[in-house]
């Protein structure tokens, strides 16, 4: 793989443990595309088989003969934050096709528990995702178009509704990159709503919480 993976063994003959020094260079992706990185495939599968305890028959051949072998068990958890940033990787290659942008490889990013939340939230809109009510901060807050007599009279009620649905524009910061997204369209099913203020025919309004409540997002797609 170019030197993008590193295994030094130091095997012990007389059958006790082998101390072994096992690292994955990803240097070589810096200012590349996500979708164009070399060997990806091939190294998140591996680092997922060792995730799993799989075991590394390790073969030392000269000229086609075998001069050593043995069984290798790496220590999973030492590969947890390689796979947390692959999958991290993986998601940004599926929104990068989805958008049709490029989005480059940048190894001095730092990666939080946030940012790798915000993309997987974004990865999980091109299908549709009914959000987790649990991460929802209530009431939300919202705005729509409001005319009529007596608007003031309404302020602070609460009135229950079937569906509302409301268009929001967001842009998200993959490996220090700011990209636009799609419109979302988030849609309310359930809820009770408040008009919290209302002014030149622009309301804010709060939805609350009630049994039965969702909330679905998804992408507004342009076909033309």
């Amino acid at each position: 793989m170019k030197g993008m993976i590193s295994l030094i063994a130091d095997a012990s003959h007389n059958g006790g443990n082998s101390k072994v020094n096992f690292n994955i260079n990803t240097e070589s992706w810096n200012g590349r595309e996500v979708s164009q990185l070399p060997w990806f495939n091939k190294i998140a599968t591996f680092v997922e088989a060792i995730l799993e305890k799989w075991e590394i028959d390790l073969g030392v051949e000269i000229d086609g003969e075998l001069i050593s072998g043995m069984m290798l068990n790496l220590i999973p958890e030492h590969l947890l934050p390689l796979s947390y940033a692959l999958a991290y990787v993986h998601m940004a290659r599926e929104l990068s096709g989805f958008l049709k942008e490029p989005i480059f490889f940048d190894g001095r990013f730092r990666l939080t528990d946030e940012s790798n939340d915000e993309l997987a939230d974004s990865v999980k809109m091109i299908e549709g995702n009914y959000l987790d009510l649990n991460t929802i901060t209530f009431p939300i807050i919202g705005r729509c178009v409001v005319d009529g007599p007596d608007i003031g009279s309404l302020i602070g009620r609460q009135y229950e509704f079937d569906s509302y649905e409301a268009v929001e524009r967001k842009q998200i910061e993959i490996f220090g990159q700011r990209l636009q997204l799609p419109p979302i369209r988030r849609v309310v099913k359930n809820g009770a709503m408040e008009l919290f203020s209302c002014e030149e025919g622009q309301g804010v309004v709060r939805i609350h919480h009630r049994p039965g409540i969702s909330v679905f997002s998804r992408y507004v797609i342009d076909n033309n």
